[in-house]
């Protein structure tokens, strides 16, 4: 399994806070059969890309440090979370926080409510500058929560989905699971991720949550979303969109 989303780099935002704290979790990642883990620490200072890569490439060589000197296997690769807003439209250049340098972006919204037509201009902004939008657990948002249809309009545009493992187990209640079964039926997610903050607040035992998962979800769906997706994001390969339904 490889996790495309973690917070799992001390001290740069609110997951793990210090090294011994990315060490529990990177620990746990070993522990649970994942083979690669991307470091998405949470970006939204546009104008300050630069200073943001030099911190966590800095957080990164302590944290690859640390597992040497503890003989934990387990490569981690850089990306963030960006956070979408209008200032997207002045942005400068954002290749050096894609997803281990990829054309993939992972993304994520307000929590609390956004504008459907203004969410998809900035995701056309990120399509026009050639990066292939994810969309951070779209089972959390409210605004999806509310208006489940306006998924099918980022649907349309070709974007993909991840999924919070947490949400499949109820973790995330009763909505957010709900929401992400009706996704999943609709071929609507392409990754599942552990979100990981550290290892007492949504921890990475993505393969201790697939035993709580929906019955109806098959071998070969969850091999697709843990590691075949994942995989040719950190290969930066096409990642083929099967045939989506509407919600």
């Amino acid at each position: 399994m490889i996790d495309i989303h973690s917070h799992i780099l001390p001290g740069i935002d609110d997951g793990a806070k210090t090294t011994e704290d990315a060490i529990d979790l990177c620990r746990i990642a070993e522990g649970q059969g994942l083979t690669s883990v991307i470091a998405t620490p949470h970006f939204a200072s546009y104008d300050e890309v630069d200073i943001f890569v030099e911190t966590r490439d800095e957080k990164l060589s302590l944290l690859k440090e640390a597992l040497e000197y503890y003989y934990i296997d387990l490569p981690v690769f850089t990306g963030c979370e960006l956070y979408l807003d209008e200032v997207i439209f002045s942005a400068p250049s954002l290749d050096k926080v894609t997803l281990n340098n990829s054309r993939y972006m992972l993304c994520e919204f307000s929590l609390r409510h956004f504008d459907c037509d203004e969410a998809l201009s900035w995701i056309d902004e990120l399509i026009k500058r050639d990066y292939v939008p994810i969309i951070a657990h779209p089972e959390r948002y409210s605004t999806f929560l509310h208006t489940p249809e306006f998924i099918n309009e980022f649907s349309k545009k070709n974007v993909l989905f991840q999924l919070n493992a947490d949400s499949l187990t109820g973790g995330n209640g009763r909505g957010c699971f709900n929401l992400a079964c009706e996704m999943l039926e609709n071929n609507l997610i392409d990754f599942i991720a552990s979100d990981a903050h550290s290892a007492k607040f949504r921890p990475n035992d993505l393969l201790n949550k697939s035993k709580y998962f929906p019955d109806f979800l098959e071998i070969e769906t969850l091999e697709r979303l843990l590691e075949e997706n994942p995989k040719l994001v950190l290969e930066d390969r096409l990642i083929h969109i099967p045939e989506r339904g509407i919600i």
